[in-house]
């Protein structure tokens, strides 16, 4: 019997594979304090001073956590070589739209997923999201999967246990796709290429209004895409699906985030530029809480901070057109000046 069984229907690829019963996913705490960027606007610029607002989300192991456990010494004031970042105002906020959703999951699985995920807590993250999720009969959530070269080469491919619509699988079939997917080596993603394909995926298959691609890649755009972000962008928008996007990598050149921002979805970069000496650890406990958690991010059912930073050009005046690209590090330490939370949130602003 083969293993996998590939379908091809006109630009869609199903990806079917039936294995044993996997045992659902450790539910219990899975990494330590993490931060996310929920949302972000431009408000408005005067000569050198411009200002955003920016709805900071954080959580602990995959559970939300409530404003009175983060400190406003977590938002600090920062000095770049094109601008100074100000705190202007902090305001805790729940949102409790408890929104129904759709969403796709698309997997990076370029490489070796037993270095990117050696002790299987983005795996396991990822079930429980799928636990929690499904427990909504109301939602529904598919996976997919990226690689431009390995077992996988140039396939974007939306993954069903058996024939029939990948957002309709029961938890079950979903839990044995995402333990079954991540065995073989892979190499290099093809990350806008599949984004593209999967919202053709998303309409083509969905019947949800509220939908959702949240993209997980460690491996950057590499220059051989043949579709744009801002093509990309486009389409989502006419097509009323977010973007949402998880990176663990390095050199993030803002495209990502851009993309994320610009559709209404949420951002989390782990290991950016600002974040080279990362060890191991650090980017699974940073990155298993957001994949765990996001039934609830989805859902619109988290506490953020609602921080509103001015941003003072140090040189001259701000200019139409100008793109402002850079990180806010939200920071606090445990009293032994270990890191409690130690995350880089990105900003991507176009002055009008």
């Amino acid at each position: 019997m083969k293993k996998f069984i590939i379908i091809t229907c006109g630009t869609f690829s199903l990806f079917s594979c039936k294995k044993e019963y996997v045992e659902p996913a450790d539910k219990n705490l899975i990494g330590g304090y993490t931060s996310y960027l929920v949302d972000m606007n431009y408000l408005s610029h005067s000569g050198k001073d411009l200002y955003i607002q920016m709805d900071i989300g954080f959580v602990y192991g995959g559970e939300g956590i409530d404003d009175e456990i983060v400190p406003d010494s977590v938002f600090k004031n920062y000095t770049y070589n094109s601008h100074t970042v100000t705190v202007e105002s902090i305001q805790p906020l729940q949102l409790s739209e408890s929104k129904s959703y759709s969403n796709l999951i698309l997997l990076d699985i370029s490489g070796d997923w037993n270095y990117y995920d050696s002790f299987n807590a983005k795996t396991r993250a990822l079930h429980k999201s799928i636990l929690d999720g499904k427990a909504n009969s109301l939602n529904e959530i598919a996976l997919g999967s990226f690689a431009r070269e390995g077992y996988y080469q140039n396939e974007q491919s939306i993954w069903v246990f058996e024939d029939g619509n990948p957002f309709t699988q029961t938890r079950e079939e979903l839990g044995k796709i995402l333990f079954d997917k991540y065995w073989e080596y892979q190499g290099t993603s093809n990350v806008y290429n599949a984004i593209n394909i999967m919202i053709d995926n998303h309409v083509y298959f969905s019947q949800h209004q509220n939908k959702n691609i949240t993209v997980i890649t460690h491996e950057l755009p590499d220059g051989l895409d043949t579709v744009s972000v801002n093509q990309i962008i486009a389409k989502a928008i006419a097509n009323d699906i977010t973007i949402n996007v998880m990176i663990v990598a390095d050199n993030d050149d803002g495209q990502l985030a851009k993309l994320a921002l610009q559709t209404g979805g949420f951002v989390q970069i782990i290991s950016s530029t600002n974040y080279k000496n990362l060890l191991l650890l650090d980017v699974v406990d940073q990155a298993a809480p957001i994949m765990a958690c996001l039934d609830r991010i989805l859902s619109k059912n988290v506490f953020v901070h609602r921080v509103i930073l001015k941003l003072r050009k140090t040189l001259g005046n701000w200019q139409p057109g100008t793109n402002i690209y850079n990180y806010y590090q939200t920071v606090e330490r445990y009293t032994d000046s270990t890191f409690k939370v130690n995350n880089y949130i990105p900003y991507y602003v176009t002055v009008p």
